[in-house]
């Protein structure tokens, strides 16, 4: 029974992570392409901030697919691939995925305008312009 409920936990934990779709993350490394092209790759203030906006993009834009699989769910249950997906396979259910939009939105919102007003509003304007796009 107890071997279960580890088993269980461990595929309810993947599948947090493939929602997540931390693969997908290594686009945002271009923004450290900034620091090569400025020739500010060897002053860690600068190395600090981009990682920053790294991990807030990287943030930003697993709230956005959350969101996407939600609206898309039942249309990714009929998917050949698409339905192995957390959501569409229910290893994740509705509810969790709402609670955890609910908690990574403002969080990517409040991380970014904390970095500073410019940045926050990039991120804001990321995040609409892509939730529009699910819509």
């Amino acid at each position: 029974m107890e071997g279960a409920k580890r088993l269980e936990g461990r595929v309810k934990f993947k599948g947090f992570i493939q929602l997540l779709r931390p693969r997908q993350w290594i686009k945002n490394l271009f923004l450290f392409a900034a620091l090569l092209f400025s020739r500010n790759i060897d002053k860690p203030a600068y190395i600090l901030s981009a990682f920053y906006a790294f991990l807030c993009f990287c943030m930003a834009s697993s709230a956005v697919y959350i969101f996407n699989d939600l609206h898309d769910i039942e249309k990714d249950r009929r998917h050949p691939k698409k339905r192995k997906r957390p959501l569409a396979a229910g290893i994740i259910n509705k509810r969790e995925a709402q609670v955890l939009i609910i908690i990574m939105f403002p969080a990517v919102v409040a991380f970014s305008f904390i970095r500073n007003y410019s940045f926050g509003f990039i991120v804001l304007v990321y995040l609409l312009n892509n939730l529009l796009y699910t819509l």
